[in-house]
């Protein structure tokens, strides 16, 4: 038996927590684009059938609009959360970004549901889960099928860089797969515009998960541009022929930093030289010789796995 989250959520006894939440509820209530743009207007409109994941900030369940039985995704987010990990910004981008985009390959987020004390986005939901899950199940993918994944994830993400977006968390566990495994590209809580085309600066915080991390995310400086995700995208097509990842983060930040700056790609004999090429291409060091996502599309492993 699931209850209603609202009713087994709690505003925390901080004064500053409680003034906070309530901040943030005006804040994201009167946020012109969610109102227009949402789909539902109440949780009440649905039926939770069962819990599906949950991470540090939140929880998802698995639930059915009573009007017309379609299956949603729910993620419930506390505000008390919220405010204390100070990830208002973080999640007005990844609503934002999430609400404007309009592709198959992009997770569609249809309402933001939001109370004194909670945030609920109702988004599609991908019956056959995450890329991390099915690679935990199979191991490794046959280059048919890992290609066919993969030029997915790259139309979802060349989508965002013609708008300028850079994803900056692109990984196995935000890749969704829909029952028929079509992909769907989900997490947009790193997500930033490109600054006009020009490299962005981020000094203060390192974003994303360490083992997709590009070499130039990793230095003091912390320059970069649209390229960190083209190396990312070499992290996945490697994990998903080989099983693993071609570098260890299990080091220091310092200590993995320098692996990845010194460390040849181990590439097993058993993959293809077609897919070896577009791996060492987007697992270049240099950003500027990085291969960019026209040259992915124009490799031989997309040319002959394309609509196939």
């Amino acid at each position: 038996m699931y209850h209603n989250p609202i009713e087994s959520n709690h505003n925390n006894d901080n004064d500053w927590v409680k003034k906070n939440q309530h901040i943030l509820y005006e804040s994201l209530l009167f946020c012109s684009d969610i109102n227009k743009k949402n789909h539902h207007k109440n949780i009440s409109e649905f039926e939770i059938v069962e819990e599906i994941g949950h991470g540090a900030y939140g929880t998802v369940y698995k639930v059915k609009h009573i009007g017309n039985n379609q299956i949603y995704a729910m993620k419930v987010i506390p505000t008390e959360e919220i405010v204390k990990g100070n990830l208002e910004h973080q999640l007005r981008r990844e609503i934002g970004i999430q609400m404007s985009a309009n592709h198959p390959n992009i997770l569609k987020l249809y309402s933001v549901l939001v109370y004194p004390n909670l945030c609920i986005l109702i988004t599609e939901y991908c019956k056959s889960g995450t890329l991390f899950q099915l690679l935990k199940k199979v191991g490794v993918l046959e280059e048919r099928i890992a290609a066919k994944i993969f030029i997915e994830i790259l139309k979802a993400v060349d989508y965002l860089h013609r708008f300028d977006i850079i994803h900056r968390d692109i990984k196995l566990e935000n890749i969704l797969l829909t029952e028929d495994f079509h992909v769907k590209l989900g997490d947009f809580g790193w997500s930033v515009w490109n600054d006009h085309k020009k490299k962005i600066v981020r000094q203060s915080t390192l974003c994303g998960t360490l083992e997709y991390l590009p070499p130039e995310m990793l230095k003091k400086s912390r320059h970069y541009n649209k390229k960190v995700d083209n190396w990312a995208l070499g992290i996945l097509l490697y994990e998903m022929l080989v099983g693993s990842a071609p570098f260890n983060p299990s080091n220091s930040k310092l200590k993995f930093s320098k692996y990845i700056q010194e460390c040849e790609i181990p590439l097993p004999d058993y993959i293809s030289d077609r897919a070896k090429n577009v791996i060492k291409g987007l697992l270049k060091k240099e950003p500027e010789e990085r291969w960019s996502l026209k040259d992915v599309f124009n490799s031989e492993l997309v040319k002959m796995h394309e609509d196939h």
